[in-house]
């Protein structure tokens, strides 16, 4: 029996204990007989144990019903407390994201993990064939470019272990693995479609093959159906479809998954078939929620310390501000 099962249970059988225990008044008014709730203070204590880590003020203006204080995730109907999946599974994910921001913060404030030799790692040629002039100009544009890709890595981890922690009967172990009518799907996630159009493609049919052959011999005793998905998270259109590897008669490397099935499922398809939302932003409506704690400072103390460690980098090699002299500190310092 659930908390709240035991909650609602514990209400009706205090509230049937205070009536039995008054006399029987027929002439008694109707507000008279409910009275009884107010007389069983058990009651109140039992109500507060239904406070949880959030909390929301609910006003009932009722004599009967006083002001209860009730989680974001409760919600009352008719003098009875449920529980709401869709807050619950909208409060797991606020609670993810204001994980997410700070991890951010913390990878901004670690200079072992971005620093001005991480900036000069980038291609110069290229930012400089792009219109970048300067070297605070290539701060601000490698800056930006390390922290896109430190972040696709992060936040694809983010959304399968919250995919994982909202959906039912959908595991993270490092694979998501869900059971959906009956069959074991191991999941490929990629957070764009752009990425099944890349050569690693192939490769990651062929891993996603050799998962699920390794569940396959997990689950012969039970005769479990173990199936694949390839699954992207952002797209434009709702796919959900068989589909089947066949390379290119020229690809030999390849040859090995020609034939692989497996189900293809992007954006509102995959996000209902796991979590019953229609997309990311169905699940996160409000992102002025997100605590974002103090990421936006963390990030500019960031971008402040690269560009000191850019300006005296150039001056003690005593060179100027160009581009060509971005290029050439690299040379001396990469």
């Amino acid at each position: 029996m659930s908390f709240m099962e035991a909650f609602q249970k514990g209400w009706k059988t205090g509230y049937r204990h205070c009536r039995a225990s008054e006399p029987h008044n027929p002439s008694a008014k109707p507000d008279s007989q409910t009275s009884s709730l107010l007389k069983w203070p058990q009651a109140c204590n039992i109500m507060a144990f239904a406070i949880k880590r959030r909390e929301r003020h609910l006003p009932m203006d009722t004599p009967s019903h006083p002001s209860i204080t009730l989680s974001s995730e409760q919600r009352v109907e008719n003098g009875v407390i449920y529980t709401d999946d869709v807050a619950r599974q909208r409060a797991i994910a606020y609670d993810m994201l204001r994980e997410f921001s700070a991890k951010r913060a913390a990878y901004y404030r670690d200079s072992s993990k971005i620093n001005l030799k991480k900036l000069l790692g980038k291609d110069v040629i290229m930012f400089a064939a792009r219109g970048v002039a300067t070297a605070e100009e290539f701060v601000l544009e490698a800056f930006r470019a390390c922290e896109s890709s430190s972040e696709e890595t992060v936040m694809g981890n983010l959304w399968q272990a919250l995919i994982a922690a909202i959906s039912s009967d959908t595991l993270d172990t490092g694979d998501m693995m869900t059971v959906r009518d009956g069959a074991l799907y191991v999941c490929e996630l990629k957070s764009q479609v752009n990425t099944t159009n890349s050569a690693s493609f192939p490769q990651e049919l062929r891993e996603l093959k050799d998962k699920c052959e390794t569940q396959r011999r997990f689950k012969r005793a039970s005769n479990q159906q173990v199936l694949p998905a390839f699954c992207v998270l952002r797209h434009n259109k709702a796919i959900d479809e068989i589909r089947t590897y066949q390379p290119d008669e020229r690809d030999q490397a390849n040859r090995d998954i020609a034939g692989f099935q497996y189900r293809y499922l992007t954006g509102a398809a995959f996000w209902q078939w796991l979590t019953g939302f229609d997309s990311v932003e169905g699940l996160i409506d409000d992102v002025s929620r997100i605590e974002i704690g103090d990421v936006r400072q963390a990030r500019q103390e960031c971008i402040d310390r690269l560009q000191e460690e850019m300006r005296q980098a150039l001056e003690e090699n005593s060179l100027g501000n160009t581009m060509n002299d971005v290029q050439l500190l690299k040379q001396r310092l990469c």
